[in-house]
Parts: C-alpha cells; structure tokens; sequence
C-alpha cells in the first residue's frame, strides 16, 4: 500500500534557502555587486519575513491582496510584510509607475467587484460595460483609463506588488539553465512526483553552468529577449522598436549567449520579413542560426540577387557549418543553378526500392507493419529510429558526459550542460578520443566495446540522463550493432555526435535489420511521407560510414501472406475495468483462406451475472474449472503474432484484451480493423451492420450468436467477402 508522502509546514523556505545555496556556494563568480546585495537583503531577513517572501514570489503574479493572505505557519503576518516593506522588497501599488504589461496584469489580478469600484471613481467619457457583463469586458474597457488611476484608491490600498522578481529570474536561471524552471520543482520532487538525480548522488553539491560572469549576464539578457518573442503576439511596431533598441544592446559573450542571439535574430527577422524587409534581412545576415542562413537565401534569389546568393552558397560548401546548411547550399545551388529538376531528398526516394503491400491496418504504424512483414520472411528487425545510437552514444561516454568535471549541473539536470550548450567534443577532445582508441583502435574487438556498454549499464541502470531511455531489451540491441558493425565507422560516427550533438542526435532510420548475419538499416515512408533533410543527412553519413542503408517505401493494399485474426470475446459485462473475459473465439485468415482457429472458456475470476448467462448460455458452472486469462496469455500471443486485430466493433475485444493483458504485466499492441468499418465500405446500404443482421443479409451461417468461436468465424468470413475482390486473381476463395 502506497503512502502520501507530506511536507513539513515551512517546506517552501527549506527549499528556497536550498536553492539559494546553490547560487552563493557554486555561483558566486556569476553575481554582480547588486545580486550579492540582494541577496544579503534577504539573509537578513527574520524567519516570518523569509516565509513570506517566498510565499509572495512563488505566486504567478506580481501583485497580490495581502488582506486575502492566509498562512498559518506564519505567527506574525503583519509584522513580516512591515519588513519586506521596509527592504523594499515589495511596494504598494502605483498605476502611473507601472509598465503597459503590468498595468495588464493587475486589472487581471483584481476580482470583478474591484474592477466596477475602481471604474466608479474615474472620468466616465465613455460608459463602462453593463453590470452583468464578464470581466474580460472590464479590463478591456480600463485598459486605457490607467493615467486616471489614483495609487490611494481605496481597492489598490490592499495590493503590494513584489520589487525584485529580476534577480530571482537571473538566479532561477542559473540554477535551472532556463526561464521555465520553478521552485515548485523541489516540491514535486519531494512528494515523489519529479524524479532527480538525488536518490542516485545525494552527495554531489553540482557545478556551475558558466565560468564568467560575463558570459552568464549576456547568456540570460538574450535568453531574455528571445523569451520575449516567443511568449505573445507583438504588434509591427513592438517589433521594429525592438529591433532599433538591438543597436545598443552588448554583443553577444560565450557560446550560449552566441546561440541565443542567433536564435532571436532569426526570430525577429521572420516576424518582420513583410513589413519590413530591410531590417529583417540585416538581422537574418546578422544571425549564426543555419534557418535565418537559409531563409536569407531564399529571399534574396527572390530578389534577383542571383550573383550574391551563388558566393554565398559556394562559401557554404567549401566551409559548411552544419550538415543540414550544407545540404541544402549543394540541393539549392544544384537546381537554380545547374538546371536540376529534382531535390536531393526525391532522387533519393525514388532511388528507393519498388514498394512493399501493407494493409491499412498499418496506416499509423508503418515501421510495425514493415518489421512484421521482415520477420514473416526470416529476418530479425527492432524498430530502433534514434534510440539505439543515442543509447550507444550515452553509455560510451558515460564517465566523460556524468564525471565530476563536466556532468549535472543540480540534481534537476537531465541532460549534461556541455551537451545542451554543444560543446562536448570541443571540452571533452582528448578524454573522447582516448575513449575511442580503447574501444575501436588496432588491437581491439567487438567484445572490448560490449565489455564497456555492460559495464557502464550495470553501474547505472535506470539513472535518469536525458540522453535516451532504459530498456531491459537495450544491452542485446546494442550488442547486435556492434557484433555486426565496422568498430571504426561506430567509432567516427560516436565522433560525428560529439562533435555536433544538437545537430546529429536524430533522423536516423527507422529499423534495425539483421539477415543471414548481415546488418542494415530501414528507412520507411508511407504514401505521402517525405524525406526531411536531417533524415537525409544521416542516411548520407551511414552509407559513406559503409553502412547498408535503405529506404523502403510502402503502398496501402493487401499483402496476400499476412496473416488477420479475427477474435471474439464474450464477458461478464461491458466495463473493461471492472469485467472479465469468460470466452475466446480466434480465427486466422492468411490470403483469403481461413487456416486455423483457437478457442477457450475462461475463468473471470468473478460472477458471471444472471442475464450474460442467458444471452451467451455460458455458466458459471461452465467456466469453474477453465483456465485464467494470464495462464492461457502465452498461447494467445502466440496465436496472434504478426497478426493484424480483427474484430466486429473492434474496440471492444481489443480493450478487453489489452486490459487482461495489463492484468498479467504484459504490453499489448497490435494492429486493428474492424468488419462493421469494412462492411460498411464495402456493402453499403444495408438496413443493419449488427453481427446477426449483417450475417443475413450476406448469406454468412451463424449458428451460435454470442459464442466466442462462432461469432468469430461469422466475422471472419465478412472479412474475407471484404477481400474477395482483391485476392480474386490469385485464385478462388474456398467455401
């Protein structure tokens, strides 16, 4: 039995003194004078004031009615907000000192009521909303009247607004790495419903997330800026005086703070591309992120700048500074250029092999249908995308991604700053390729890596990374990858990743496949899939790596060897939560033909009520001495394996199997159709689409309805009326 867990009354300021720790013991280097001196503030402060404060900033808004405060835990509530008073920490409110933002947020932070008291005591030029209207329509209709506001107006006499939310934003920053981390993180963590890296290194006292000041300062100013796009809608003109202000503002310092700036200049240039495309240009050259490059580009070709664009893209291909940058400079300069009529990404889907048949079953889950379709033939195939190489790429250099110089910054880390900030392989070279010549150097094989994966997963198994995702599975996978591989191609292409994380941690192909002991991978599209230019890159890069790489297109229409199951459950009832299966009745259709059936009674584990027994004819006594769900689950996998679900109103024999399967700890998942879906399509008009019905009105023989066998093989020979048409020049259907 599980236990709530409870926290201690003052939990907020033990977890707000826990951060700030953080920030004066690992942090120093990155506070200026006016953040040590407000931090000394609040170190002064009495205990009561300290619990307020905390209280106050943990609110999402910055204005608050402290007559409405109520914390018990606090013994002197007045006494505290005399003190906060007095260390400015917060102020009463003054409508004419308050920005246009938050003059915004107070009229939200005030009750209905107190919005129609402030109205009466303003100029009424025009007439306020009627008494009944929301209160939407009030702040909108005192958006404007804000200069006519008086600070001594009996309703804002209530309301402090807090003086000091720069510095915990800067400070929230450094701890969390960026604007979105909250002190109500500690709490959830403390309940159990955050997991952190404490339960794994309660030791550890973490590590700064900068080296300078100023490279922390400029990092979180167009952190900033960059927020500030992105969180609202902007007018033109909000815009465009940003973009003046931009002159005066620092340049850029370190890294990140270089990566933010890139970001917010293709940002800003894109917003502004139609009203203003001179300063949206300057900003889009201006900018170190690869879409303002390629937006910058595009536009100016539009222009006829034809001669710039060409030494621009030739300046690309011969210095490329991302593989996504250089594919599109060669695909641009190719087709405008050079007369090609196709993109790089459709020369290579239509180098791609004839289509395989897939069932629309599939539609949602190609890579299902194709690993399916790859193990009906002998082959062994995993759907492993970009989970296996970001496994191996996480267990290789465990010890120099987690080591004590460049691992988590607080125990709320997932993902390794040098990562998230790119700059492993630059930081980490010589530990990487040490790593590297140990693994897959002259003297080395395929065990030495193996030996090293085992080593590091038995150590860290389950620790949260932010890398990729434990699985039981994992170790045998990855085995697989490097026992059939070239050590020196996983080895460049562990390199690839280091160096450039960000850009190469994904697009990589959907299977794994392993056949008569040769290794390959898949890339699938369905009908209407494109090939995105990151997917290409990393097929491009496989393949030069003497990776076999190919990408397999799929068409929706039957596949005469796959194999459908249609199934049929009588219950106890029809709530999946509560009632049990007590019959299975399974049909295989493989190609038209019905090639084998499997049936069981099965104990419910519980009544079977009165009326079940008269609709289906099935007993309790019947079912005494039946087998259980989970003592019959191994055998109705196997029965089902590769299959495609089939069932008349199929969501409801495949919710009952998926929650008895839950019951035994089993995932259940399997493509599904459903014959009231197929006869409707294929047999329009008819009166009904009920089993019974529908079986009359094509001629199908149902002899026991609502027995598990017979309803399925009832169903199943609709299903094969449905593919007649298609299976027809194969051969006849048997009666």
């Amino acid at each position: 039995m599980s236990h709530t867990r409870e926290l201690p009354p003052k939990y907020y300021r033990d977890h707000f003194l826990e951060f700030l720790s953080y920030i004066q013991d690992i942090c120093g280097h990155l506070l200026d004078d006016s953040d040590q001196q407000f931090l000394s503030i609040v170190n002064a402060l009495n205990d009561d004031a300290l619990c307020l404060f905390v209280r106050l900033v943990n609110r999402k808004a910055d204005f608050v009615n402290v007559a409405r405060l109520q914390y018990h835990e606090i013994e002197d509530l007045p006494g505290a907000l005399t003190q906060l008073h007095a260390h400015e920490l917060v102020q009463g409110v003054k409508p004419e000192r308050l920005s246009s933002e938050n003059w915004i947020e107070l009229l939200n932070t005030l009750t209905k009521p107190e919005l129609m008291t402030l109205a009466r005591a303003l100029p009424l030029d025009t007439p306020p909303p009627p008494v009944s209207a929301q209160k939407a329509r009030w702040v909108e209709w005192l958006r404007p009247l804000q200069a006519d506001v008086s600070s001594d107006h009996g309703v804002l006499e209530n309301y402090v607004q807090e003086c000091e939310p720069a510095f915990l934003q800067y400070f929230k920053y450094l701890f969390f790495g960026n604007l979105r981390g909250t002190l109500n993180q500690f709490s959830m963590r403390d309940l159990g419903l955050l997991r952190t890296r404490d339960e794994f290194v309660p030791d550890e006292g973490g590590s700064a997330r900068f080296d300078t000041l100023g490279e922390a300062k400029s990092a979180f100013f167009y952190a900033e800026k960059l927020n500030w796009l992105k969180r609202a809608v902007h007018s033109i003109e909000q815009l465009k005086y940003q973009a003046d202000m931009a002159a005066n503002w620092p340049e850029p310092s370190g890294p990140v703070a270089r990566d933010l700036h890139g970001k917010w200049c293709y940002e800003l240039g894109r917003k502004l591309l139609e009203d203003d495309e001179a300063t949206a240009l300057r900003l889009l050259h201006q900018s170190s992120d690869p879409r303002a490059t390629e937006k910058y580009i595009r536009v100016r070709y539009l222009a006829g700048c034809k001669e710039e664009v060409e030494g621009i893209l030739q300046n690309i291909i011969e210095n490329p500074e991302s593989e996504h940058l250089l594919l599109f400079a060669q695909d641009f300069l190719e087709r405008k250029y050079q007369q090609k009529r196709t993109s790089l990404l459709t020369d290579m889907l239509r180098d791609a092999p004839a289509p395989l048949p897939l069932d629309e079953a599939y539609r949602d889950r190609a890579e299902a249908g194709v690993k399916a379709f790859l193990q009906r033939k002998g082959s062994t195939a995993w759907h492993t995308e970009n989970r296996v190489w970001l496994c191996l790429f996480g267990l290789t250099f465990w010890e120099e991604l987690f080591g004590a110089d460049h691992g988590l910054c607080t125990p709320f880390d997932r993902r390794p700053t040098i990562l998230t900030h790119n700059q492993f392989y630059t930081q980490s070279k010589t530990a990487i390729e040490s790593r590297l010549s140990s693994l897959a150097g002259p003297q080395t094989s395929p065990a030495n890596w193996i030996a090293h994966i085992r080593k590091v997963a038995t150590r860290a198994y389950g620790k949260p990374n932010g890398i990729f995702r434990w699985h039981p599975a994992l170790l045998d996978i990855l085995t697989t990858l490097i026992a059939h591989s070239s050590l020196e191609s996983l080895a460049q292409l562990m390199r690839d990743m280091a160096q450039d994380f960000n850009g190469r941690n994904d697009g990589y192909p959907d299977l794994m496949v392993l056949e008569s002991e040769r290794l390959r991978f898949e890339e699938v599209k369905a009908p209407g899939d494109v090939l995105r230019r990151n997917q290409l890159a990393r097929i491009r890069r496989l393949r030069e790596l003497g990776f076999e790489v190919l990408i397999r297109r799929v068409e929706w229409q039957l596949d005469p060897n796959q194999p459908y199951v249609v199934v049929d459950v009588e219950t106890t009832g029809g709530g999946q939560s509560y009632h049990r299966v007590i019959e299975i009745g399974m049909v295989k259709v493989v190609g038209g033909e019905i090639v084998d059936n499997w049936q069981s009674l099965i104990h419910p584990e519980r009544h079977i009520p009165r009326h079940i027994t008269e609709l289906t004819g099935i007993s309790n006594d019947m079912v005494a001495n039946a087998p259980t769900f989970a003592e019959k689950s191994d055998e109705i996998l196997a029965f089902l394996q590769d299959a495609i679900f089939v069932a008349h109103n199929v969501n409801f024999d495949y919710g009952f199997f998926k929650r008895e399967f839950e019951r035994v700890g089993t995932f259940f998942r399997l493509p599904k159709l459903c014959t009231v879906r197929l006869a409707r399509a294929a047999f329009p008009g008819l009166p009904s689409y009920s089993l019974g019905k529908l079986c009359q009105s094509l001629d199908i023989r149902l002899e026991s309805h609502h027995r598990a066998l017979d309803d399925a093989q009832a169903a199943a020979e609709i299903l094969r009326l449905v593919q007649e048409p298609v299976f027809r020049h194969t051969g006849p259907i048997s009666e």
